[in-house]
């Protein structure tokens, strides 16, 4: 069987697990589902089934309906049927996907309850087409697909009926206080290197430390042997020109380095000339201090160009690193379902967990809150070991429980991806130009310990 896919930054990694794991050879691929769908009705593309991924997609859902539809009304005279497979984690793309097909049954989308989707279930949802002798479209299940009790693929490749409640997140990580390397942290991150690719968002609420964190990891990455790039979408603060200030300093010799950010959302492709290389591992994207805040270049920055620039990035990097504050991550919530991770930094005191809920539950549109949820890690940030709630030691366990307590979002305990622990040099890392990862070899484990169970 042949596969046309449509699947971002994640083309060449997903046609390899096709051809290798499940015998199906991949003609073609683009990245962008509008390329991809006009290549197909300009009849450039010779396949059996198409294979959509939430990678390929850099658009709202409702542009999506407007696509499938589109497709379906173009394609429906073709000698050639095909069997149109989307593979979802987002249920409002998942609902867009199914409106626009109309109930056509070479039309399918399988909404997956999982962050991570393994091989093996790629190949049960692909192989159906196989095994299907009767020519139809090699659906799982018939019935209205919306409707109470629908199937949703499980981690084991299995279908599981939904009750309609959030699933229960697998716990990766430990509550311990300060956790430190564990045993599959180097395996996880060589298969990185390997070839897998995340996008990983850092934010926190204003003074959370996800600037230090988002930065430390990066290095701590590169150290590592990941290719690493920044994106410092904190457009207020700019917190990366002071924990790199090679970019500052190049921007101020080179004015295109200047507006950084923008030039690279403008250009994604042009992201090699338009961004701060600090060494041969490691890439900022940001905008200098001399970009006034007010200036009309900002008006560039959408979502659709976020996700465009985020899919380049992925194809050539083994990690796309945001700092994004809440207020900008909620601005951009579709960007939720792009993301392979969120690293939610929190201090081990009240008065940060109190900001943290408040400020999930009250920046993110509902509908985005079971994305959310599903994604984030939290990361005590700054932990303090002297730390005391009603006379108990603020340990991981305990933030995650008065989290669980205080938030409607959290409605199930959130899991902790590590813990950093405040030192003196913490705040002093700017002034020195010292990230505490390099330092120190016991930050880089907790950091690389951060990194592991947030990817």
């Amino acid at each position: 069987m042949d596969a046309f896919l449509i699947a971002g930054g994640g083309c060449k990694s997903l046609s390899q697990i096709l051809e290798r794991d499940c015998g199906i050879r991949v003609t073609a691929y683009e990245q962008d589902i509008f390329k991809g769908l006009e290549r197909i009705m300009n009849r450039n593309v010779s396949a059996d089934i198409i294979v959509l991924t939430d990678q390929g997609i850099s658009c709202a859902p409702s542009e999506l309906k407007a696509a499938i539809e589109s497709f379906r009304r173009h394609t429906g005279s073709m000698p050639d049927k095909y069997v149109f497979k989307f593979i979802t984690k987002d249920p409002l793309y998942d609902r867009a996907f199914t409106d626009g097909a109309g109930g056509a049954q070479n039309y399918r989308s399988h909404l997956i309850d999982r962050v991570k989707i393994p091989a093996s279930l790629l190949r049960d949802i692909c192989g159906d087409v196989c095994r299907n002798d009767g020519g139809e479209a090699g659906l799982e299940s018939q019935g209205e697909p919306h409707s109470e009790g629908k199937r949703v693929w499980s981690f084991f490749g299995r279908q599981e009926k939904s009750s309609g409640k959030n699933s229960e997140v697998p716990f990766k990580g430990s509550v311990r206080d300060v956790p430190g390397e564990e045993k599959n942290t180097r395996s996880r991150l060589r298969a990185v290197q390997a070839g897998l690719n995340r996008a990983v968002a850092i934010t926190g609420h204003r003074g959370a430390g996800a600037t230090s964190t988002a930065a430390n990891i990066a290095v701590a990455a590169g150290m590592k042997g990941l290719k690493t790039i920044i994106l410092d979408l904190d457009i207020e603060y700019r917190g990366m020109n002071l924990y790199f200030s090679k970019f500052g300093e190049e921007a101020q010799l080179n004015s295109e380095l200047e507006a950084s950010l923008v030039k690279c959302l403008l250009k994604p492709d042009l992201y090699l000339k338009n961004s701060c290389k600090i060494n041969d591992g490691l890439y900022v994207v940001s905008l200098a201090y001399s970009v006034p805040h007010r200036d009309k270049l900002l008006d560039f920055i959408n979502l659709k160009r976020l996700l465009g620039l985020i899919t380049v990035l992925k194809s050539d990097f083994n990690l796309v690193l945001l700092d994004i504050p809440f207020h900008v991550l909620s601005r951009y919530s579709e960007m939720l379902i792009h993301l392979d991770g969120i690293g939610l930094c929190v201090n081990n005191n009240i008065y940060s967990l109190i900001n943290t809920a408040k400020a999930v539950d009250e920046m993110f549109e509902r509908e985005f809150l079971s994305l959310l949820k599903m994604k984030s890690r939290i990361i005590a940030t700054k932990y303090n070991d002297e730390s005391r709630h009603h006379g108990k030691k603020m340990t991981c366990q305990l933030m995650c429980d008065i989290l669980c307590e205080i938030s409607e979002v959290f409605d199930d305990r959130p899991v902790c991806a590590g813990a950093i622990p405040w030192c003196g040099s913490f705040d002093t890392q700017v002034d020195t130009g010292r990230k505490l990862c390099s330092a120190s070899g016991e930050y880089k484990g907790h950091y690389l310990k951060v990194l592991d169970n947030l990817i």
